[in-house]
């Protein structure tokens, strides 16, 4: 568990700000450092062109920078960003804030925070970080340690980049980004009993500018027990809309992701023990993969599809784990590697011209293949020793299933309608 942050800038070095701030004399320049007791710190730089702001604080102090940029062109003097605000803090019960809006070209916002609430030689908690950004290309970057730290970020504007690395335990991380085109998010969490939530959300209709791949990524990596994930991407017409990467390690986590539009794409990793998540895509050409590796034991999960031209696929090298599997719509496309020991699956398909294909081997698995519809196709390929699989296919005109055994497997067939083959 991360105790202690090397912070990235020493007080000699920020003490000396005055001489940059005589560099630069067209900024609205703040350099503050305190130590000891209590403090609060007030930054207001409004009405300017750019803004630069610097503050230390070790003990409980708070801090708030409120910084925004009224010119109407490009920045002058600061080639990559319009305001700047750096806050460093060492101590428990510390507390920042960081409000900036700035010019509509980008980029225009940045923002970094960085708190050790255990302090140089100890352990601490009760940190907190606020983060609120307007207008494009706002950058926020947010890194603590210690115990009951919370980050919030609030984002609204074009091509908005959010950053949160935590490390401790009961730690909370909240992004909202409300972008005209595109959002990204990066949250790293170590320790137990931790919580991430992200929500995403893309107005624009026309193409990502910035991303060739994406409007809306997320990448969540949560390490250790108890940690809970929720994930939310609302994305336009335009593919991709939304991109999610996300894994889980340590014992009973909880994962949530929710993606609508079209062309998303979601990413899950599982190695640990009963973790449980749930996935679920609306819209068009959807693309969800799940893993479940060997080291993952007693995990639960579900992937469900709504709409057409979408492709599920999972590997589950596991032990004990249930996962479920379901589209609805066509054109549907659905894959399972399933292997490990004692693994429990279940296949569905509701809608016409889907393809349902499973690979079963390891020992003693069982899985369940079910399609509802109209010129549907499933194949299953049998290796190992006692895995079993029951075929359903309801339905009419060119219904298909091809079955390949190898060893001593079981498998059941059952077929309704006509045309079957």
């Amino acid at each position: 568990m991360v105790k202690k942050l090397v912070l990235s800038a020493s007080l000699a070095a920020l003490a000396s700000g005055s001489a940059f701030a005589e560099e630069l004399p067209n900024v609205q320049t703040s350099v503050v450092s305190s130590s000891g007791g209590a403090s609060d710190v007030r930054v207001d730089q409004r009405g300017g062109e750019e803004g630069l702001s610097f503050v230390t604080q070790i003990g409980s102090h708070s801090a708030v920078v409120r910084q925004s940029d009224t010119g109407s062109g490009p920045s002058s003097t600061f080639s990559e960003a319009a305001n700047i605000s750096h806050i460093e803090q060492v101590g428990s019960g510390g507390a920042a804030t960081v409000i900036q809006s700035g010019l509509a070209q980008a980029p225009a916002n940045r923002s970094a925070i960085v708190q050790n609430a255990g302090g140089i030689d100890g352990d601490g908690a009760g940190v907190t970080a606020r983060v609120v950004q307007a207008n494009a290309a706002n950058a926020s970057d947010i890194y603590q340690a210690g115990d009951a730290l919370s980050a919030r970020v609030f984002q609204r504007g074009e091509a908005s980049r959010s950053v949160i690395s935590q490390g401790g335990t009961g730690l909370s991380a909240t992004v909202n980004q409300n972008a005209s085109t595109e959002g990204l998010s990066d949250i790293q969490q170590t320790g137990s009993d931790n919580a991430a939530t992200v929500v995403q959300s893309d107005t624009n209709g026309g193409p990502s500018y910035r991303f060739s791949v994406a409007a809306n990524q997320v990448t969540a990596v949560q390490t250790g027990s108890g940690a809970t994930a929720r994930i939310v991407q609302r994305g336009n017409a335009q593919a991709a809309a939304n991109l999610a990467n996300t894994a889980q390690t340590g014992t009973d986590g909880v994962l949530t992701v929710l993606q609508s539009g079209s062309g998303n794409l979601a990413y899950i990793v599982d190695e640990g023990i009963q973790n449980a998540f749930d996935l679920r895509q609306f819209g068009t050409d959807n693309t969800a993969r799940a893993d479940f590796s060997d080291l993952a034991l007693g995990t639960a999960g579900r992937m469900r599809q709504l709409g057409t031209d979408g492709t599920a696929s999972a590997t589950i090298d596991s032990r004990n784990s249930s996962f479920e599997m379901i589209q609805n719509g066509a054109a549907n496309a659905m894959t399972l590697n399933q292997g490990g020991q004692f693994n429990t699956n279940a296949m569905r398909q509701f809608g016409d011209d889907n393809i349902m294909s499973l690979d079963q081997h390891g020992t003693n698995n069982v899985a369940l293949m079910v399609q509802n519809g109209r010129d549907n196709a499933m194949s299953l390929t049998q290796t190992g020793d006692g895995n079993s699989a029951v075929l359903r296919q309801i339905g009419v005109a060119a219904e298909t299933i091809d079955v390949t055994q190898t060893g001593g497997q079981t498998v059941t067939v059952t077929r309704r309608g006509a045309a079957a083959n």
